[in-house]
């Protein structure tokens, strides 16, 4: 495979077409954020994309959601499907962690929110695939919150919330203790629109220490 270091992890203005095939491509249709709406947040600068490129087309990408000054969420890390365990992501993730110590330094940790393989009652390949993601996130270094977050339906029905696990890269010197990460578990409803007073919020918040 061809030499990528000189285009790793380089911020874009997301205005190409290649990053946005690998993402629509990682999620269902009901779980997809437009392409159309993040370059928007990427013109506001409420949201900052990263791409990794070979010979000319992007092959993995991030982005990044900035929530306010002191809170960012690794929304989205995705290689192109034919080029996947071949260390990308993750030297892609080593670059990008690096700019943001840089680039935020009054910023301790960037949080990432992944679905939970310890979920009741899904089927045993969609576990298999979120334990596979798992997998990967520990071996780059995430550390991880041993609770679950309770992400209710988007679409305000009844169904029962889905289960997600924290996840979080240091940036700086001090560590993610209990007030800390309340304190990011309640930022995070707040950007995912869910009131505080949701039972799926309090639920979260009953399992910190």
């Amino acid at each position: 495979m061809a030499d990528f270091t000189e285009n790793l992890c380089v911020e874009t203005d997301g205005s190409g077409e290649d990053w946005a095939r690998i993402y629509e491509g990682m999620l269902s249709e009901d779980e997809i954020f437009p392409v159309e709406g993040y370059r928007v947040e990427f013109a506001d600068g409420d949201a900052r994309i990263w791409e990794t490129e070979q010979d000319g087309e992007t092959i993995c990408f991030s982005i990044v959601d900035v929530i306010d000054e002191r809170h960012l969420l690794l929304a989205y890390l995705g290689t192109r499907e034919n080029l996947r365990s071949r260390g990308i992501g993750s030297r892609h993730l080593a670059k990008l962690l690096d700019v943001l110590k840089r680039e935020y330094s009054g910023v301790d940790a960037i949080f990432v929110d992944i679905e939970d393989a310890r979920q009741p009652g899904i089927d045993e390949e969609d576990r298999a695939h979120r334990q596979k993601r798992e997998r990967f996130w520990r071996k780059v270094g995430g550390q991880f919150w041993e609770g679950s977050l309770l992400v209710p339906a988007m679409d305000g029905s009844d169904e029962e919330p889905t289960q997600s696990r924290l996840l979080w890269f240091q940036l700086g010197d001090k560590t993610v203790d209990n007030p800390r990460l309340t304190e990011a578990i309640k930022t995070l409803y707040e950007h995912y629109r869910v009131p505080a007073d949701d039972p799926a919020v309090k639920a979260s918040l009953a399992q910190i220490g």
